[in-house]
């Protein structure tokens, strides 16, 4: 193993990045496609046959001296939430790629097929839906997910410009958290009790009592709209004082 190699690789892909918000590449942005070319170059310049298979995975293939024993694939992602850190996802692509490497420099040849793949948008992005590359791959992604997730994608849109507007740099991670777990709850909640009622009354009741949650849901986020713009500098310090 190259680990001066490895480093510098992971510093190089790690700033692609928005200069506007550091370790940043958040899926289908300019920067993830400039990660995505960073890697496609790398594997190249280690022989691997790079492609993008059909759920838009990059994949570099060697392939081995038997074909018929199968594939060891390696991997991770290239995107990132917003401030998801320096290592956030490409660390497990970046090893990959030096295993192939390590491979290579001692002319060492596997009876199986190595892949190395950055699969496609696996964090929460524009289409509400994350894992999508890998779902892919799985056979587990069809248009419904992502029609459903183009109904909750207003909502991450929303709450992540908030929490840049509200929360200090060093605590957005934190509350990024907290915006994705209170949403996978609220989602898995409301679907369980939405069911339920479906069940017992009927599919009027069922699709009425969503309904009704979605306005009060507006109208909670508009009053909220209204207080974070109060919200001063001071009052903002003095909340995360009090939390630290």
């Amino acid at each position: 193993m190259n680990e001066a190699r490895c480093w510098g690789w992971l510093m190089e892909l790690a700033e692609i990045t928005d200069p506007a918000r550091p370790w940043t590449r958040t899926a289908f942005s300019e920067r993830h496609g400039l990660g995505r070319a960073f890697l496609a170059a790398r594997m190249r310049e280690l022989g691997l046959a790079t492609s993008i298979d059909a759920a838009g995975n990059l994949i570099g293939r060697w392939e081995g001296t038997e074909p018929s024993v199968g594939t060891i694939m390696i991997g991770s992602h290239s995107d990132t939430v917003v401030g998801g850190g320096r290592f956030d996802g490409i660390a497990g692509v970046i090893a990959g790629l030096e295993i192939a490497a390590a491979l290579r420099d001692g002319g060492v040849r596997l009876r199986h097929a190595l892949e190395i793949v950055d699969f496609l948008a696996e964090e929460p992005n524009e289409f509400g839906l994350s894992c999508v590359g890998s779902r892919g791959m799985a056979g587990a992604l069809d248009a419904g997910m992502l029609v459903a997730g183009l109904t909750i994608s207003p909502t991450l849109i929303a709450g992540y410009s908030l929490i840049e507007r509200q929360a200090f740099a060093a605590r957005r991670t934190e509350a990024m958290t907290w915006l994705s777990s209170a949403i996978s709850v609220g989602v898995a909640m409301g679907s369980a009790v939405c069911g339920r009622i479906i069940d017992d009354a009927g599919p009027r009741w069922g699709y009425g009592f969503a309904a009704g949650c979605g306005v009060i849901t507006v109208t909670i986020c508009l009053v909220g709209l209204g207080r974070l713009g109060e919200t001063s500098d001071t009052e903002a310090a003095e909340l995360v004082n009090e939390q630290s």
